[in-house]
């Protein structure tokens, strides 16, 4: 770290360095993320959903005893 009799080109070098340190993680943390953005992505693609038929899930007692009350 420079001193106190150090020139103003010390202190730039400093700043410099942890911008540099800063954006790095940042683009590494968006780069991350659009991988995970573009795992899900696929994910979906691959994924076909339909809608349950209503005769594949008989009623439970439960819905016949509420249905008499």
């Amino acid at each position: 770290m420079p001193g106190s009799g150090s020139s103003i080109w010390g202190w730039v070098g400093i700043l410099a360095f942890h911008t540099v340190k800063r954006l790095h993680r940042r683009i590494g943390a968006a780069m991350a993320t659009t991988q995970m953005t573009m795992m899900l992505a696929r994910l979906v693609a691959r994924t076909t959903l339909g809608l349950p038929t209503s005769a594949s899930a008989p009623p439970t007692s439960w819905h016949r005893a509420r249905s008499r009350a």
